[in-house]
C-alpha cells in the first residue's frame, strides 16, 4: 500500500515524457505578445516573450497598487495548467515591456534553464532587472545574434536576426527566430519594422513560411508589401489588445495582408490562438 502514492507520483512526473502531441500557443496576454512551444515527448518547452503592460508617465496618485502583471496573471496560470514546471529557453526579443514586462513573474513562478536576449548597443532598465533576476536564480543568460541554431529531432530553430548592434531602434533590433514545428514552417518577427524587415528580406532571399507571426501588432510601420513578396506566407497571425489606444492592427497592414490573400487569425478577436501536432 505505501507504494500506491509513490507509483501515482512517479506516473504524473514522467506523463510529460509521454506526450506525443507538440503545440505553439500564441497566449491572450492582450496588447503584447507571449507564444508558448511546447515540443513532443518532452523534447523542449519555449517561452517566446511574456506580456506586460506598456506604462505611460502617470502622476503618484495615478499608481495602481497590485496592478495587473500579464505574466503573473495570464502566462504563467496558462503554463501551471498544462503541467509545465520548466521552461527550456525564455526569449525575450527586445527590450519593451509588453514584450518582456511579465518576465519576472515568470521567473519568480516557473523554473527557467536559460534566457535569451538580443544583441543591442544599451539594455532597457526593464531588460537590467530581468538579468539581474536572472543571475540571483543562477539561470543562463545569452546574448544572440544571427546565425545561433538548434535542432530538437524534427524540430529546427534558428535566430536570423539581429545581425549586430546597430539597429535604429529597439524594434528592429528584436530576436527574429525561424522555425520548423510540427511540419510547418513559422517566423516569430517580435517587433521589427520596415527597415529590418528590408534587412531581412535582403539577406535572405528565399525565406518563405507557412506561418508569419505578424511585427509590431499590426503596425502601420511593419508588415510592408516588400516583405509580404519575400516571405510569403500562407497564415497571417496577429498578437494585439481588445480596443488598444494604438489602433493596432491597422487597416493599412489589414489590406495588405488581404490583397496577398493571406488568411488572418488575431488574439483580440479569436483569443488565444493553438496549433496542436502529433508525433509518434
Amino acid at each position: 500500500a505505501s507504494i500506491a502514492p509513490f507509483f501515482v507520483f512517479f506516473i504524473h512526473y514522467l506523463t510529460p515524457y509521454f506526450y506525443f502531441t507538440g503545440e505553439v500557443s500564441f497566449i491572450d496576454v492582450g496588447q503584447g505578445d507571449s507564444i508558448f512551444i511546447r515540443l513532443p515527448h518532452n523534447r523542449g518547452n519555449y517561452l517566446i516573450d511574456t506580456g506586460g503592460v506598456l506604462s505611460f508617465d502617470k502622476e503618484e496618485w495615478q499608481e495602481r497598487t497590485g496592478a495587473f502583471d500579464p505574466g503573473e496573471d495570464i502566462v504563467v496560470p496558462f503554463l501551471k495548467s498544462k503541467g509545465i514546471r520548466k521552461i527550456d529557453k525564455l526569449i525575450l526579443t527586445h527590450g519593451d515591456s509588453d514584450h518582456m514586462g511579465g518576465a519576472p513573474a515568470v521567473l519568480s513562478m516557473i523554473e527557467v534553464s536559460e534566457i535569451l536576449l538580443p544583441i543591442t548597443k544599451e539594455r532597457s532598465a526593464l531588460e537590467t532587472e530581468i538579468i539581474k533576476i536572472a543571475h540571483t536564480k543562477q539561470v543562463n543568460v545569452r546574448q544572440v545574434s544571427a546565425g545561433v541554431r538548434w535542432r530538437m529531432k524534427t524540430e529546427e530553430f534558428q535566430i536570423l536576426m539581429p545581425f549586430d548592434k546597430t539597429a535604429n531602434n529597439k524594434n528592429d533590433g528584436s530576436i527574429v527566430l525561424y522555425a520548423v514545428i510540427g511540419g510547418l514552417t513559422w517566423l516569430f518577427t517580435g517587433d521589427l519594422e520596415e527597415a529590418g524587415e528590408a534587412k531581412l528580406v535582403n539577406k535572405y532571399e528565399r525565406l518563405s513560411v507557412d506561418v508569419l507571426k505578424v511585427g509590431h501588432h499590426g503596425s502601420k510601420t511593419s508588415t510592408t508589401e516588400k516583405f509580404l513578396d519575400g516571405v510569403k506566407p500562407k497564415l497571417a497571425v496577429i498578437s494585439v489588445g481588445r480596443n488598444n489606444r494604438f489602433g493596432h492592427p491597422t487597416e493599412e497592414v489589414l489590406q495588405r495582408l488581404r490583397n496577398h490573400q493571406i488568411p488572418i487569425v488575431r488574439t483580440d478577436r479569436h483569443g488565444g490562438i493553438t496549433y496542436v501536432f502529433f508525433q509518434r
